[in-house]
């Protein structure tokens, strides 16, 4: 009976703990490793209708395929993410970057947004596992 318990708080130990695990099982190899180094715009204020390059600098400890980049942000009146793109990547092993363009929406009009600050998220997903990172922008009228 002693065993029976040792063995079950064993088990339950692993799944309350695998969330911690399954964060470095990003492939097949559990030593395979994937990081943002940075995330970023070429530009911190922006203005209406302007032209934005939006950078994520990845780092792979191997060659993974079907890797999801997704970029969003700036979110308007009506909740809903004006910024809102998706790909879909294979990385090679070391640092790969990966550009997104995006022209800003006007600060006028029912369409529109608000001038101000407003928070882009970028999250790389492989395997289950999402790593994101966050950077602000202000756009102007």
């Amino acid at each position: 009976m002693f065993w029976k318990i040792v063995f079950a708080m064993l088990i339950l130990g692993l799944v309350i703990a695998q969330p911690k695990i399954t964060d470095f099982l990003l492939s097949k190899d559990p030593n395979t490793e994937l990081d943002i180094l940075s995330f970023s715009t070429d530009k911190k204020t922006y203005h209406s209708k302007e032209r934005m390059n939006v950078t994520i600098v990845i780092k792979s400890s191997d060659i993974l395929e079907n890797v999801s980049v997704k970029v969003y942000g700036i979110k308007d009146r009506h909740g809903n993410y004006r910024l809102n793109a998706e790909k879909s990547i294979n990385l090679s092993k070391g640092i790969n970057t990966i550009p997104f363009t995006y022209t800003t929406p006007s600060c006028y009009g029912c369409a529109g947004i608000n001038p101000g600050s407003y928070r882009l998220t970028g999250i790389v997903t492989y395997n289950g596992i999402a790593k994101n990172a966050t950077c602000e922008i202000e756009i102007k009228r």
